[in-house]
């Protein structure tokens, strides 16, 4: 996928998500992982989704790694990823 620039709505957005990471639902964080995809093409997509969800949801993030969950250097493991994320999403938000 080819880098392209994000639009001010965009920026906008993922500026706002990070600032309530805590109040962020799992659809926002999904666009979230989207926006920074197509930002950053440097990143696989698998790398992407991992990246973001430990910075908006760092304790999920961190009983995801190295686990046969774990999709930071294994693309195809993104589905089951996303499925356990949908499922843990409100288990493990931050308390502000």
């Amino acid at each position: 996928m080819a880098e392209r620039e994000l639009t001010k709505m965009e920026k906008s957005f993922i500026e706002k998500a990070f600032e309530k990471a805590d109040r962020l639902s799992f659809n926002d964080y999904v666009i979230l992982c989207h926006l920074e995809f197509v930002s950053n093409p440097t990143w696989r997509v698998g790398q992407t989704y991992f990246n973001v969800l430990h910075n908006v949801r760092p304790k999920l993030a961190n009983s995801i790694r190295s686990s046969t969950l774990d999709c930071f250097f294994r693309d195809q493991k993104l589905p089951a990823f996303l499925e356990y994320v949908a499922s843990e999403w409100d288990n493990f938000q931050e308390k502000s």
